[in-house]
């Protein structure tokens, strides 16, 4: 390795390191109450996955239909067999 490169490492882990014992230090997580958001946004309605309802899935239509009728629209019209 490089001695520049490992400078770089050693130099940037030691700043890294120390800003966040600073901050660590300094700073305090804030409480978060489960009856209100701190952050301003609208509540979230937690749904269980066992509620969720699949899509049906239509019979009639294969998955590429729709990008062959795209394809043959760009193309003209004409088969592009």
């Amino acid at each position: 390795v490089p001695s520049g490169l490992t400078l770089y490492w050693f130099t940037n882990n030691l700043l890294s390191v120390s800003q966040t014992a600073f901050l660590r230090a300094n700073f305090k997580a804030p409480e978060i109450n489960d009856d209100m958001s701190t952050s301003g946004a609208a509540p979230v309605e937690r749904v269980s996955v066992a509620d969720l309802q699949p899509k049906p899935v239509q019979k009639d239509k294969r998955s590429g239909d729709k990008f062959w009728a795209l394809k043959q629209a760009e193309s003209g019209g004409g088969s592009a067999g």
